[in-house]
């Protein structure tokens, strides 16, 4: 029975269903303000042994992104254009010293990204700034509101404690 419960343990651990991420993303308008887009459905982990840090294939479901608006989720979900591109990607994401570089793709376009990350507790919280216009987002505007190229990015990850393997 133990045996049973420790698998069902592990295989849910596996899929994410324990342990989910979030992200956080903080764009500038013109003239003035600022709005944020937020996703809670992230799945994906941040592995270390201490000094490395490594991170699974992180997706996150871009169809569940809110911003606090209706209105604008709905134009921000066109402009992403999450039919074709439901789910954005983090790959191959490697670091040590609270820094990471990966690979972001977003509406099927890959960029290489640096990060900065820390580790609070059981969680891992990364940063970095890119542009929109570098995933073929340009000239966003609603009115006369226009949306800036640089956003700011936040992800949150669960930690997966790993052992260091001994070289002989």
């Amino acid at each position: 029975m133990i045996k049973i419960l420790l698998t069902v343990i592990l295989f849910c651990t596996s899929l994410g269903a324990f342990a989910r991420g979030s992200i956080s993303i903080k764009f500038e308008l013109k003239p003035a303000g600022t709005f944020n887009i937020n996703i809670e459905d992230v799945q994906g982990f941040l592995a270390t042994d201490g000094k490395v840090v490594q991170t699974s294939k992180i997706v996150a479901d871009l169809t569940t992104l809110t911003t606090g608006v209706e209105l604008r989720d709905q134009h921000t979900k066109r402009y992403l254009n999450v039919k074709k591109f439901p789910v954005a990607t983090f790959l191959k994401g490697r670091g040590k010293k609270g820094r990471i570089k990966g690979v972001l793709i977003v509406k099927g376009i890959e960029r290489e990204i640096m990060a900065t990350y820390e580790i609070r507790g059981d969680r891992a919280v990364a940063k970095f700034k890119t542009l929109i216009s570098d995933y073929g987002l340009e000239y966003i505007k609603y009115k006369e509101i226009f949306v800036k190229d640089e956003m700011w990015i936040t992800i949150t990850l669960p930690i997966k404690y790993v052992r260091k393997k001994k070289n002989y």
